[in-house]
C-alpha cells in the first residue's frame, strides 16, 4: 500500500502561494514550514 501527502495543499495560502511565516521566499519552505511537513507526513503513516 502507498500512501501519499499532499505538502502543497498543507502549505497554501487561499490564493494558493506558500502561506505567511512558511517560508523566507515563498518558494523553499523554512523551519515553520518544515514542521507542517512533518506534521502531515506524521499524520499519513
Amino acid at each position: 500500500m502507498r500512501t501519499t501527502a499532499c505538502f502543497g495543499a498543507a502549505l497554501a495560502d487561499p490564493e494558493g502561494a506558500m502561506g505567511p511565516g512558511l517560508s523566507l521566499d515563498g518558494a523553499h519552505p523554512n523551519r515553520d514550514g518544515y514542521a507542517a511537513m512533518h506534521a502531515l507526513a506524521a499524520k499519513a503513516r
